[in-house]
């Protein structure tokens, strides 16, 4: 029907399924609670136009769910249409991709995770591993990843495969060794078990106190050489109730969000600003009637500025809008 040629497409332009579980019970509770992903990667990508045939076909109510006649007629479907002739980005390329930009934390995560997956999980992207890496030594160069996308029909400059590289490169040696590779390609639907985030978060949390203090993230992460500024930044960011560590709620909560690096940047730009002098006293510039404003969080992001003269903002006053937005 309808629905699963929605499903079949959805597949085809990115990749995995809408919905996913680990038995067919939690499969359709998601399908029933869930709203449809199309914000992870390639979903940017693609055009409005199939993202709106997509969800027309995956309407969950069967009465406002296309019909196969009307589907036809859909601009992105019907012959001579406005679907793009343009190829998408390879899926493994858009997954190395995003490993590349996420944090130390979540990169070093995502290692464990898939240490502890079962090995017939693992046997597609073991296969990927094997067709790129052709010399087999067990890591993959820069001249073996740009030849591999390339037979996926990615065309990539040198520069850029290298700072794929760089960017998924943990141990430093400026290759892709197979557990990094592992950790990049697997699908962040793992995410949503919680035997494998627990195994996770386990991995930071040495003296199993239930929290990761700052001195355990840096134990975990030395190997990665990542800076104590760094190490700050994540913990300031994911520390959302502020008592100076990272419950398994908070660790969940910043794994699973795609936009908690903005979040970081934001905050640590903020702190970067207070610690500048300021020019003008911000209170002095608040007329009376505004006064309860100068203490609402969201009313300060909101606008940073007071006529025409800047208004300082204090981290400490971004930490309740940052946790709503972190939540989101």
């Amino acid at each position: 029907d309808i629905w699963s040629c929605g499903v079949i497409l959805y597949i085809l332009l990115c990749g995995w399924p809408p919905f996913h579980g680990d038995s067919t019970q939690q499969i359709f509770k998601r399908i029933m609670s869930q709203p449809l992903d199309m914000k992870s990667e390639p979903w940017p990508q693609i055009s409005d136009a199939a993202k709106d045939c997509v969800r027309r076909m995956l309407t969950r109510d069967p009465h406002k769910r296309l019909t196969a006649a009307q589907l036809l007629k859909h601009p992105w479907m019907k012959v001579n249409g406005i679907a793009s002739d343009a190829e998408l980005k390879p899926e493994v390329l858009s997954r190395l991709t995003m490993f590349g930009k996420m944090n130390a934390v979540k990169k070093e995560a995502l290692k464990v995770i898939a240490k502890a997956l079962p090995k017939n999980e693992l046997e597609g992207i073991k296969e990927m591993f094997r067709a790129i890496d052709e010399d087999g030594s067990g890591t993959i160069t820069i001249k073996e990843l740009k030849e591999g996308l390339a037979k996926k029909g990615a065309s990539l400059a040198s520069s850029e495969v290298e700072k794929i590289i760089s960017d998924i490169d943990i141990n430093g040696n400026q290759k892709i060794d197979y557990e990094e590779f592992i950790a990049a390609t697997i699908h962040l639907n793992k995410l949503n078990r919680e035997e494998l985030m627990m195994e996770a978060f386990k991995y930071f949390d040495r003296d199993e106190s239930g929290f990761i203090t700052r001195d355990e993230m840096k134990t975990a992460l030395d190997d990665a050489g990542v800076l104590d500024d760094d190490v700050a930044n994540i913990l300031m960011t994911a520390d959302t109730n502020g008592d100076g560590g990272i419950d398994y709620q908070e660790f969940c909560e910043m794994m699973r969000n795609n936009d908690f690096e903005a979040l970081m940047e934001a905050k640590s730009a903020a702190q970067r600003r207070h610690q500048r002098p300021p020019s003008v006293n911000a209170l002095e510039l608040v007329p009376d009637e505004d006064f309860d404003s100068r203490f609402d969080p969201v009313s300060r992001l909101a606008s940073t500025t007071l006529g025409s003269r800047p208004m300082s903002v204090h981290p400490a006053e971004l930490d309740g809008a940052l946790a709503a937005l972190a939540r989101a």
